[in-house]
């Protein structure tokens, strides 16, 4: 299957499995999704913010994300396949509680901000910088410490 360039914003993206190609995010062109599903293939983020107005969710394939910001505002589902921030930010940025589902190895987080609902600003910051674990150290000044375990043979940077 050949390659296509998306820009724009559209319903949503649902990549089933079987499918063996590439869906590039055009250089510089702010994609807004309602919903984002990937069973295979690839999908490849580039410069610009990519907005996904539902959930994220990640069973199969690679997913490299923007070099920008990368906002989702549903549960963000990551249970096979590989997920890389590609050095841009991940903001979870809930309209309602949802989960952080990590089941799965390959889930690299750059710089990853989690909002809570009902809080306007920002109220945790992790980069995911520090060199030995499990306490994510909160950048945004707000004291808001988080500890991870159990990353399966995921990588922190």
């Amino acid at each position: 299957m050949p390659d296509f360039v998306v820009s724009s914003a559209i319903a949503g993206i649902d990549i089933k499995s079987g499918y063996t190609g590439t869906i590039t995010q055009g250089a510089g062109q702010t994609v807004t999704v309602d919903a984002f599903s990937q069973a295979a293939g690839t999908f490849l983020g580039s410069d610009a913010d990519i907005t996904v107005n539902g959930n994220f969710t990640l069973t199969g394939g690679t997913f490299r994300s923007t070099s920008g910001t990368l906002t989702i505002t549903g549960a963000f589902i990551h249970t096979g396949g590989t997920f890389t921030a590609n050095g841009g930010t991940v903001l979870l940025n809930p309209t309602a509680d949802q989960d952080l589902t990590l089941a799965a190895a390959g889930t690299t987080f750059n710089n990853l901000t989690i909002g809570v609902v009902g809080t306007p600003g920002l109220v945790a910051y992790w980069k995911f910088d520090e060199l030995a674990g499990p306490t994510a150290a909160d950048s945004s000044g707000n004291g808001n410490d988080g500890t991870y375990g159990n990353i399966g043979g995921g990588t922190l940077p």
